[in-house]
């Protein structure tokens, strides 16, 4: 029952991806997609090939590469995977936080309800997804009654791989299981697990910067992934205010109102019955994630995707609370109907906010995600610039726009290949770049088409030139 259960709801998550896969891929995912697809071609992340992630993203995309192609398969096989490990794992930690296998799968359908929201752009398999699947298998090891440190150590050092920015989460966990420990075995025990944990986090990121030292691009490591990120974030006090006044519930957020509300329930049950453990690490849980939200300072929609495993396994625990509150209060009638009652109706607004999403085309659903057009007109504009090369030529954009390498199957001149970090924040930063003198000087504007938001530059006196004047 319960395995079939799962299945179904696995197969719901399958589908809602299934309807957007032809959805134009954002430009995050693309780079992290180029990136690991020119390292499996043998260029070196960091010196020939640049992006402000950690090795473990391209892992993560290579891997996929090398089983379902290089291609929208790979992106649609990620996003199924890691949707469906957060599925496994939020049941879980509901049912070891509850003892029912009901609550469990609360927290699994309200997960699979959200878990392809338009709005936190959850359908795509940006990093949250798979910082979501570590973090939860990781909170459902903390609840367990014999804990298994390392394997809690690995799963938050892969998170931390993704983003450092998890690791106020584990933090707060750590304290949650130390304060919560009774008796003083308790505490020696919750001492050394912490201290297994962050040792396996340590030895996680000595061993990724050891690597990079001895193939001599430590400079180039410490320049993209930590230098950069810090500039991108900047002020990381004034984020983390603008994360606690402006973002506590973003307008993203209306679709778990019914969750949020729920969750409330839950973690006062479980502090009321005393469940000191389970209430305490799911209150780090939460008062983590908004940390981690709030600290790169942008609150772009995907970064809210942390909240998800977050609220529905609050929610289940809210669920199985009014239903042991009403299993004394309520009179026999009254005691089944009102805990479903209450699920349901917080499926219902999420289903609410959801189902009419169903009714819009791919591309609209790109729109309404990113209010532009930008990724629209690359896929359109990606079979133009192929048709223009000849087999084994290739292209330079002056932009951000990354994901014209991913449709074109053309591989990137230069490793450092969009202009964010080069324009708009960073140690590569410049007022006056060279590529803009270049162009100017060595290219003319290819006019007379449609292009959207694109223009193409065609070099003076290359072979493209003297093809498109043969062809007039």
């Amino acid at each position: 029952m319960i395995a079939t259960a799962l299945l179904g709801l696995a197969l719901v998550l399958v589908l809602e991806r299934v309807y957007t896969y032809d959805e134009p891929l954002e430009r995050d995912i693309m780079t992290y997609a180029v990136v690991a697809h020119e390292a499996l071609g043998g260029r070196a992340l960091y010196a020939d090939l640049w992006d402000n992630k950690s090795p473990l993203v391209y892992v993560t995309y290579g891997a996929a590469e090398l089983v379902a192609g290089y291609g929208a398969r790979a992106i649609f096989l990620l996003g199924v995977f890691a949707a469906t490990a957060t599925l496994l794992g939020v049941y879980r930690a509901a049912v070891r936080m509850t003892g029912s296998t009901g609550a469990g799968l609360w927290a699994a359908a309200f997960w699979t309800a959200v878990a392809a929201d338009q709005g936190l752009q959850a359908n795509q398999p940006n990093l949250e997804v798979f910082m979501n699947a570590a973090l939860v298998w990781a909170f459902a090891e903390f609840l367990a009654d014999r804990r298994r440190p390392l394997v809690i150590g690995a799963l938050c050092a892969a998170a931390s791989l993704y983003k450092l920015i998890v690791l106020p989460v584990v933090g707060l966990w750590l304290a949650g299981m130390i304060v919560v420990a009774r008796r003083e075995r308790e505490l020696r025990r919750a001492i050394v697990d912490a201290g297994v944990v962050v040792g396996a986090i340590a030895v996680a990121w000595t061993a990724v910067l050891g690597y990079f030292a001895i193939t001599g691009r430590a400079a180039r490591f410490n320049e993209a992934v930590f230098a950069y990120n810090r500039a991108f974030a900047g002020d990381l006090a004034s984020n983390l205010l603008t994360g606690v006044t402006a973002y506590v519930f973003p307008v993203q957020f209306r679709v778990v109102t019914g969750i949020a509300l729920l969750s409330v329930v839950g973690v006062v049950w479980l502090t009321a019955t005393r469940r000191r453990r389970s209430a305490a690490l799911w209150s780090a849980y939460a008062v983590g994630t908004e940390i981690a939200v709030a600290l790169p300072g942008k609150f772009y929609g995907h970064y809210f995707q942390l909240w998800l495993p977050v609220l529905a396994t609050g929610a289940a625990v809210g669920v199985h609370a009014i239903a042991r509150m009403t299993m004394r209060l309520a009179p026999p009638p009254w005691r089944r109907v009102l805990p479903v009652a209450a699920g349901a109706a917080a499926l219902v607004a999420i289903l609410a906010w959801e189902l009419p999403t169903y009714g819009q085309s791919p591309d609209e659903w790109s729109r309404a995600k990113y209010r532009t057009d930008v990724f629209v007109d690359a896929k359109r504009i990606a079979p133009v610039i192929d048709a223009a090369l000849a087999p084994g030529e290739t292209f330079f954009q002056w932009g951000d726009e990354t994901e014209l390498y991913f449709y074109t199957r053309r591989h990137p001149p230069t490793g450092l290949f969009y202009g964010y970090p080069m324009l708009v924040v960073g140690p590569l930063q410049m007022e006056t770049h060279p590529v803009t003198q270049w162009l100017s000087r060595d290219y003319y504007h290819w006019a007379g088409r449609d292009n959207g938001p694109f223009q193409l530059y065609v070099r003076q006196g290359g072979a493209l030139e003297r093809r498109l004047n043969a062809a007039r």
